[in-house]
């Protein structure tokens, strides 16, 4: 074993065996030190997305997007902004009067757009046809220019996450 080494301890570290031992330079050190954190912050980001009921960075499963529709968040924020809007598919101009259910979309669709499930800048009114020619495949925005108005005049915040 050319090259091997035995180096003991220092202090209260245990004996090492290493080949050529060197210190690291300022850079490696550095490199080491932010590797380290970004191993940090992915733990983070997992024990979060485990806490708010979503597997890592993988599709949603069916099962969480019922639950999300169960929830109570989202019938809460699907009020406010239906309460904002006036009744009428924003793609084609159906009313509930003409025999239409309405519904709210998510113009990105949450099964690819997970984090933005409940971002009212993400919703949308279109009648039930509509919706189900959309799909999940097109992220179409039909909302007019001045679609937030509403909230402005309000409060500057009326719906809040904790």
């Amino acid at each position: 074993m050319t090259g091997w080494t035995f180096r003991a301890g220092r202090g209260s570290t245990p004996a090492k065996w290493g080949m050529n031992m060197r210190k690291r330079t300022p850079e490696e050190k550095k490199a080491r030190r932010l590797r380290k954190r970004a191993r940090r912050l992915a733990r983070m980001h997992t024990r979060t997305q485990m806490a708010l009921g979503h597997s890592g960075n993988a599709a949603p499963s069916q099962k969480e997007i019922d639950a999300f529709y169960e929830s109570w968040d989202w019938k809460r924020l699907r009020y406010e902004f239906i309460r904002g809007q006036k009744r009428r598919c924003q793609c084609c101009g159906a009313t509930p009067l003409d025999g239409i259910r309405i519904v709210v979309d998510h113009i990105r669709p949450i099964r690819r757009f997970w984090s933005a499930r409940l971002d009212i800048r993400n919703l949308q009114l279109l009648c039930d046809p509509c919706n189900q020619g959309k799909g999940s495949h097109d992220t179409t925005d039909w909302r007019p220019a001045d679609e937030f108005a509403w909230l402005a005049a309000k409060d500057p915040s009326p719906v809040t996450w904790e």
